[in-house]
């Protein structure tokens, strides 16, 4: 529908009718992170992570469906609309919302799942301390559905809707988040709150002990990636449900 873009690298996403670009496949919209607006927010959280100690953490970012980290890796999807303003629109127009759409939300949700990196990469989940601080990773869970318990003082805030509570490994990633900002105070915000304050202080610990250690697990992978995904971005968007509980800053 809009080869033209591949051709002509000038053509903005802005350009196109409406109606030509939702018969557009994915595939097709040569979006990319380099260039974009992402490149400086992705580069900003390398910075949090060599400032924490942790030397050779490093992600691999890739434009995909949504937000995730592909289990077992070192690899972190962001959105495809997030690289385009259009594009942003669109999911806004569709969704209600864009998730990660300012620079805070936005960074909140790039440490989480460089959270879920660190596990992939040392094993953490595997040990009894972590099962004893954050629960058992293997039970099943989904990250839309889950009880919120908003009087609880067990875990962190970083997400919205207390995230951390949808799942042992969220609760950790969440918790990894808070850690990382540089900004975020967590000694003095969780100080009346015990056990959160003994998730952190254990984060905290296992970035001094392995921030100067290669990761054992480096793979990578690019699952669910833009650039294979041959669905019309008005097929996208059918197939779409509205999360029931929205993530926000």
């Amino acid at each position: 529908m809009i080869r033209s873009i591949n051709d002509n690298p000038i053509i903005s996403l802005g350009d196109i009718p409406q109606k030509e670009l939702m018969a557009s496949r994915i595939c097709d919209l040569a979006l990319k992170i380099r260039g974009s607006s992402l490149e400086s927010l992705i580069f900003e959280l390398r910075n949090d992570l060599k400032r924490a100690g942790l030397m050779y953490l490093n992600p691999h970012f890739y434009l995909g469906d949504e937000w995730f980290s592909p289990e077992g890796t070192q690899s972190i999807s962001i959105p495809f609309w997030l690289a385009d303003e259009r594009l942003q629109s669109i999911e806004r127009s569709h969704m209600r919302s864009v998730e990660g759409g300012t620079k805070n939300w936005f960074m909140k949700l790039l440490r989480h799942e460089s959270g879920h990196c660190f596990d992939h990469g040392y094993h953490f989940s595997d040990t009894d301390e972590w099962q004893n601080l954050f629960g058992d990773p293997s039970q099943e869970y989904s990250p839309d559905h889950y009880t919120h318990n908003k009087s609880s003082k067990e875990f962190v805030a970083n997400l919205g809707s207390g995230y951390g509570q949808a799942h042992p490994d969220e609760d950790f990633s969440e918790t990894f988040a808070v850690v990382l900002n540089p900004k975020s105070n967590w000694r003095f915000h969780y100080r009346s709150k015990p056990i959160a304050l003994k998730k952190l202080m254990y984060v905290e610990s296992l970035i001094r002990q392995y921030g100067q250690d290669i990761p054992t697990n480096i793979e990578r992978s690019e699952m669910c990636a833009a650039r294979k995904m041959r669905q019309t971005l008005h097929r996208y968007y059918l197939q779409r449900k509205k999360p029931s509980k929205a993530l926000s800053d």
